[in-house]
C-alpha cells in the first residue's frame, strides 16, 4: 500500500469511491484500508439490507457474476437479491475476485484479486476506520434506494431506524464522531427522513442528469419518489432545489457541474461534492471550478495531483 501522505485541508477533500475500486475489490475492507493509506480524506461505501435487516456494504442490490463467487468458488448466476439473503448467507460469498472476462474487469485492469474477501457490514466498515485512520477521516455512507422495487430495500422509516441503530452507539456523547459522518442517497426520501430524525448528521442529495444515468434525476416536469416527489420545474435550478430540502451537500455527477453552478450552490450555503472522477483532466477541472470534495476510484492518484498543484 502507498504511504500515508500529509494533506492540507484548504483544497478539495479526496473521497475514495467504494474504497479504492480502481485498485482493490470494491466495497471491501481491504479497499477501505487502501483508501486510508493513500491519503484520502474519506471512504465512500454503499449500504444494502439483508433478509435479517443487517446493513451490509455492497453497491448493487443483487450479487452478480462479475463480482461474486459462491462458497464453491463458482460465479453467481443468475443474480441473487441481497434482501433475500441473511447476513450469515451473505458472509459465504467471495467478492474479492472479479470475472476477468467481464466488461467491469476491463474498466479496472489494475484491480487486484483478493480471494476469500467477504461482504462487510456497516459496523465492520466503521470499526476498520476507527482502528486505522486518523480522527479526521470521514465515513461517506451512501444508502441504496429502490422506490420502484420496494421488496429489495426497506421503507424509509425502517431503513433509517436500522441506520441509526448502528450509528447511535458511536454518536452518543461524541460530537467528534458525528462530525465525521456524511450520509447521502439518490433516494431523497431516505435523506429527508434522516434529517427529520437526526439534524446533526451531515447529509447530501445525489444527482445525475446524464442521459445514461439510472436513475436520471432530477428532471423538470417529472415528479418521482427518487426526488421525494419534488419537481425541478418548480425551482430556479438544481442547487436551489437541493437547498430547499435543508441538505448540506449537493453530490453531483461531475459531468453536470460548471463553475457557475458551484458558485451558485456555495452562495446558497451548500457544499458541492462530485463523482466519479478518474481521468486526470477531469480531476484538474473539478479542482479549478472549486468543488469541495472529489470522489474517485483512484484516491492515490488524486492525492498526487493535489500535492503537485499545491507546489505550483
Amino acid at each position: 500500500m502507498p504511504q500515508i501522505q500529509a494533506q492540507s485541508r484548504a483544497r478539495p477533500a479526496v473521497h475514495g469511491h467504494r474504497g479504492a475500486r480502481g485498485r482493490m475489490p470494491e466495497n471491501s475492507l481491504p479497499s477501505v484500508s487502501y483508501a486510508i493509506a493513500s491519503g484520502a480524506d474519506a471512504a465512500e461505501i454503499d449500504v444494502c439490507i439483508s433478509a435479517d435487516n443487517a446493513l451490509v456494504i455492497h453497491h448493487d442490490l443483487h450479487l452478480s457474476s462479475d463480482l461474486t463467487c459462491d462458497a464453491n468458488a463458482k460465479r453467481v448466476d443468475p443474480p441473487i437479491a441481497i434482501r433475500d439473503q441473511t447476513l450469515a448467507q451473505l458472509k459465504q460469498f467471495d467478492i474479492g475476485q472479479i470475472d476477468r472476462q467481464s466488461l467491469y474487469a476491463k474498466r479496472f485492469l489494475q484491480q487486484v484479486s483478493l480471494p476469500n474477501t467477504g461482504i462487510p457490514t456497516l459496523t465492520e466498515f466503521i470499526d476498520r476506520i476507527l482502528n486505522i485512520a486518523d480522527d479526521q477521516f470521514v465515513f461517506n455512507i451512501e444508502l441504496k434506494g429502490a422506490p420502484a422495487n420496494p421488496e429489495l430495500i426497506a421503507q424509509p422509516d425502517q431503513y433509517i431506524d436500522l441506520l441509526l441503530e448502528v450509528l447511535l452507539p458511536h454518536m452518543n456523547g461524541s460530537e467528534k464522531f458525528i462530525s465525521r459522518l456524511f450520509v447521502q442517497s439518490f433516494d431523497w426520501r431516505l435523506i429527508t427522513t434522516l434529517m427529520q430524525r437526526h439534524s446533526n448528521i451531515r447529509c447530501g442529495l445525489l444527482t445525475d442528469q446524464q442521459t445514461d444515468g439510472n436513475p436520471r434525476i432530477p428532471v423538470a416536469n417529472v415528479s418521482t419518489l427518487w426526488t421525494d416527489s419534488m419537481d425541478l420545474a418548480n425551482y430556479q435550478s438544481v442547487p436551489h432545489m437541493i437547498a430547499s430540502t435543508g441538505a448540506d451537500v449537493w453530490s453531483s455527477n461531475h459531468l453536470d457541474l460548471t463553475r457557475d453552478l458551484v458558485e451558485e450552490a456555495h452562495q446558497l450555503g451548500l457544499s458541492v461534492y462530485c463523482w466519479t472522477v478518474n481521468a486526470l483532466e477531469d480531476m484538474e477541472r473539478m479542482i479549478a471550478i472549486g468543488v469541495d470534495a472529489i470522489t474517485t476510484d483512484y484516491p492515490a492518484e488524486l492525492v498526487s495531483v493535489l500535492n503537485k498543484n499545491s507546489k505550483r
